[in-house]
């Protein structure tokens, strides 16, 4: 089973909860103009089975999934 960083953070009322796949952490991807810095402050937590963080966007109204294990595990649970 993959292993992904979990983090959740409170935005006001908001829950925001990241995922992304484990070896994506500190890595920066940029196209064009547009950059994505996976920074481990930000998208580090800790660290879980994909399915386990999948359960914790039940409550959540904000999602960020950053990775291929997790797009996809998100995917096949609907």
């Amino acid at each position: 089973m993959a292993r992904v960083y979990l983090s959740k953070k409170w935005r006001g009322s908001v829950l925001l909860v990241t995922i992304c796949d484990e070896e994506l952490l500190g890595k920066r991807f940029s196209e064009g103009k547009a950059v994505l810095d996976v920074r481990e402050d930000f998208y580090g937590g800790g660290l879980v089975d994909v399915e386990e963080a999948l359960d914790e966007l039940e409550g959540c109204q904000m999602a960020i999934l950053i990775g291929e294990n997790t797009i996809k595990a998100a995917i096949k649970r609907g």
